[in-house]
């Protein structure tokens, strides 16, 4: 696996609900700064709690990636970009433009993991 493929296996699986799926792309020292909570999560347990709560709205949110850029800094690498996050509030479906950072660690030859990731709204302009 590509360092640049981890963001699109994340949005697939996350597509999917599957929150094992998601999980395993995260190493188990990572740190998740969430779209919708306020606090990081920062523990195996604690990232799949808050995917099992996002996952289970019924509908589930559905994401599509917009843009992204990639970095590579030796065994790191930093993904960004800025991803659609839709929700179905009652009937009408929702659309949150919200911009995300991944920092990955090369775990093996083949395998990039998430150590690091930030994801919130896109704010509004100030003027």
């Amino acid at each position: 696996m590509q360092a640049a493929d981890v963001i699109h296996r994340w949005i697939a699986a996350f597509n999917r609900g599957e929150v094992g799926t998601l999980c395993a792309l995260y190493d188990p020292r990572a740190i998740l700064w969430a779209t919708t909570a306020p606090d990081p999560k920062e523990s195996p347990e604690a990232i799949a709690r808050y995917f099992d709560e996002v996952l289970g709205m019924r509908p589930p949110p559905q994401m599509r990636l917009v843009a992204s850029r990639q970095r590579t800094l030796g065994d790191a690498v930093v993904l960004s970009g800025i991803y659609e996050l839709t929700l179905f509030p009652g009937t009408e479906p929702q659309g949150l433009p919200a911009r995300f950072t991944l920092v990955l660690h090369r775990e093996a030859a083949d395998r990039w993991v998430i150590v690091e990731h930030h994801s919130s709204l896109v704010p509004r302009p100030l003027s």
